[in-house]
């Protein structure tokens, strides 16, 4: 499919807010640099895998159940949005088509009644996008406020002194005791924007799936709108061609439903 021929202010507020929380999972079309994006978001993902299981493998079950329970949602997390991520990737074509379709609607809609109708399920997309993002954000603020960067000293099963640093989620055993402050605030760092980074993405990319999946709906309701234009008064000529328009109209977007299916089909 080609590309729409450009943006209007329906456009902008119909479909840029996705363009925040999609970038990361490189389903963004417009992003010439989601190849760069995904791979960064990939490798961090599989990083935080390999290191979960060799902690878990090397040290074991050493902090309390809350911890541990932590660190398995953090692995599960990012387990998902790594399947999510290659599956995103293989369908881009087929959700490329779908975005640059709600684009060039937006664009030769200029019937009101239409466009009253797509305005409001895109509202609806809208607050959906919000409620869910400002959701998942806000419970990873918690996690980060709760555990503040910080050490102790303990004492360990032999009775040696030990220093005990904090971590917004995992058992804090499992980071060594003799790294410097420095490494362990790069440490806390990069959890911070992993935690960022699953919450983005383990939501973003439902989101912007919602947001397509709302404006076919609203497609759909246009197309059964134009239903009350067959009031049969004009020449048989120009019923042949609304009769026509309208069912190359509904195949199309019984394409664009079926490539919907497809790729978000996870």
């Amino acid at each position: 499919m080609t590309e729409p021929t450009g943006w209007n202010k329906n456009t902008v507020y119909a479909l840029s807010l996705y363009k925040y929380v999609a970038e990361n999972a490189g389903l963004w079309p417009l992003d010439n640099r989601k190849t760069l994006r995904v791979s960064i978001v990939t490798i961090m993902h599989i990083v935080t895998l390999i290191v979960i299981i060799k902690d878990w493998i090397i040290k074991g079950n050493c902090g309390s159940i809350t911890e541990m329970v932590d660190a398995f949602a953090l692995f599960t997390l990012s387990l998902m949005n790594l399947i999510k991520i290659i599956l995103s990737r293989r369908h881009q074509t087929k959700i490329t088509s779908i975005f640059h379709s709600a684009v060039q609607d937006w664009v030769d809609t200029e019937n009101q009644k239409d466009v009253r109708i797509m305005i409001h399920h895109a509202y609806v997309g809208r607050i959906v996008c919000i409620v869910q993002m400002i959701g998942a954000y806000l419970a990873v603020v918690p996690m980060i406020l709760m555990h503040f960067p910080s050490s102790f000293e303990t004492y360990d099963s032999n009775n040696d002194t030990i220093i005990v640093r904090s971590v917004p989620v995992g058992p804090k055993c499992w980071l060594p005791s003799d790294i410097s402050f420095t490494t362990y605030l790069g440490y806390y760092s990069l959890i911070c924007v992993q935690l960022f980074l699953l919450a983005n993405m383990f939501l973003g990319v439902d989101v912007f799936a919602f947001g397509l999946a709302m404006h076919l709906c609203g497609q759909f309701q246009v197309l059964n709108r134009s239903l009350g234009e067959f009031d049969g008064g004009e020449p048989v000529f120009e019923q042949k061609i609304k009769v026509s328009k309208f069912a190359r109209r509904h195949y199309s977007l019984l394409q664009l439903a079926d490539d919907f299916e497809v790729a978000f089909n996870m």
